[in-house]
């Protein structure tokens, strides 16, 4: 896996984790929208939508990194 992200431009690399992280939040935000606020659904949505964030955050900052 390394070594395809090595051979890769960074852009696309950047692209591809930040569209994944994107999604995870995507679905965490839907969750929050559509259930009321003391309900299971909005503790999990956000579960969902502070996981996409934290991921975005710490696999940019590794990527910027490394290279």
């Amino acid at each position: 896996m390394a070594g395809r992200m090595m051979d890769s431009r960074r852009v696309v690399v950047l692209a591809c984790y930040l569209g994944e992280a994107m999604l995870v939040g995507g679905v965490g935000g839907v969750l929050m929208l559509v259930g009321p606020m003391n309900v299971v659904s909005f503790g999990i949505g956000l579960g969902l939508a502070a996981y996409g964030f934290v991921i975005a955050t710490f696999t940019s900052w590794s990527i910027l990194r490394c290279r």
